[in-house]
């Protein structure tokens, strides 16, 4: 565990490039990197949060490379501990995925993303809409995902709301549908600049499966963007 750990922070401090990631949305953006830039992200992200315990904790990492109009991505996340059955310590579904803007530009437009877990055997394609309105952002994302043996489908909606140069308020909402089973996600938080170059970002939310249930956990997660 030591070992992984120390390389991702490693991979973190050495890249060359990076820019400002859309942490902690769940929704995808039509953000792409530009040509010679790296989007790296690290967080920490808690679920099932009590008052004395914690059901699980699991580091978040993703590096993006930037191809100009496209962008590849590696992501996973790794497991601290966890009290939820077969979700053991250490790496978790490794994704490898990319999306390609087929419209607009920078921030807003159109985009088409393609992803693999390695783990699950779960491919996805879907498709995201970011535009602009006067306070900020609205992301939009639609898709289907497969095993090979169910077939499930996909949306989120974000909001981006830019209060003063810097410093944003996210809303979140995500829900997905597999395996006869609907899995929903309301998160809220803030992006922050702490230094020229490096932003914080923190939020918190809560998940539930199917509409009526009352067992919803509470999540919470928080991490670093920087552009180096």
């Amino acid at each position: 565990m030591k070992g992984q750990l120390f390389l991702y922070l490693t991979i973190f401090v050495f890249f060359n490039h990076a820019l400002y990631a859309y942490r902690p949305f769940a929704t995808e953006d039509a953000g792409v990197a530009h040509l010679g830039e790296n989007k790296i992200e690290l967080g920490y992200e808690a679920a099932g949060i009590h008052a004395n315990s914690i059901d699980s904790n699991n580091f978040a990492f993703l590096v993006g490379i930037g191809l100009g109009k496209a962008e590849l991505m590696i992501e996973s996340p790794y497991c601290i501990n966890s009290n939820e059955e077969g979700e053991d310590k250490g790496l978790q579904d490794v994704g490898i995925a990319g999306k390609i803007r087929v419209a607009g530009k920078d921030d807003a437009g159109v985009v088409l993303k393609t992803e693999y877990m390695y783990r699950s055997d779960m491919y996805s394609l879907s498709t995201a809409v970011s535009y602009s309105f006067g306070l900020g952002l609205v992301h939009i994302q639609a898709g289907w995902m497969s095993n090979f043996d169910n077939d499930g489908f996909f949306g989120g909606l974000g909001f981006d709301f830019s209060v003063i140069k810097g410093f944003n308020i996210i809303i979140d909402f995500f829900s997905e549908y597999f395996n006869k089973a609907t899995y929903y996600q309301a998160l809220g938080g803030v992006i922050i600049p702490l230094i020229d170059r490096v932003a914080f970002d923190a939020a918190m939310g809560c998940c539930w499966m199917d509409r009526w249930s009352n067992e919803r956990n509470v999540i919470a997660t928080a991490g670093l963007s920087v552009i180096m």
